[in-house]
């Protein structure tokens, strides 16, 4: 199995890659209609700085937005046979069930969420397909995405299994990334 490194020196770019739409890639077996999202909270691109040659700890990043799944096609549509490396890397360890939540972090100690709202008036999302796309992006050797100043912002993270996952922020500063 292929790894690399989450905490490695890069290079840093200014390139970023055109979003595309409609390009299915892993874990999905299908790229998803997007949800009207969620009331009172306006849906913004998440973006994520990834490195061009993942096993390079030199190499070249570049920013794509949308979701996991969005970004991983991006990347393999301008370097074929990235996501092949990308999932080769990705930890197979496994992963806590249940009611964990454990993965919630916050940014800085003054910027402590009032509240964690995972309750959302939709119906259709399975529980355990969100619980494994929760796993799947812990499981990521990316730097962590970035998500845009709030309050009532929130970035669609993945989407997969008909199941979305969505990350809002209410703090008027960006929050760095949800997923410990």
């Amino acid at each position: 199995m292929a790894s690399y490194s989450r905490q490695r020196p890069r290079r840093r770019s200014t390139n970023s890659l055109p979003m595309k739409q409609g390009v299915s890639s892993a874990p999905s077996p299908s790229t998803d209609e997007a949800p009207n999202g969620i009331a009172g909270y306006n849906i913004v691109d998440v973006s994520w700085d990834l490195p061009v040659k993942l096993d390079d700890p030199t190499s070249e990043i570049v920013t794509v937005t949308g979701t996991i799944e969005e970004a991983i096609a991006q990347m393999e549509a301008a370097y074929p046979g990235w996501n092949e490396t990308f999932q080769a890397g990705i930890p197979t360890d496994p992963m806590p069930t249940g009611d964990d939540t454990s993965f919630v972090s916050a940014g800085t100690a003054d910027e402590q969420p009032e509240s964690i709202n995972c309750k959302v008036d939709y119906d259709g999302a399975r529980t355990s397909k969100i619980w494994d796309g929760i796993c799947y992006l812990r499981r990521l050797n990316t730097d962590p995405p970035k998500n845009g100043p709030g309050p009532g912002n929130c970035g669609r993270v993945s989407c997969s299994w008909k199941s979305a996952i969505y990350w809002c922020n209410d703090v008027s500063s960006p929050w760095l990334w949800v997923g410990g």
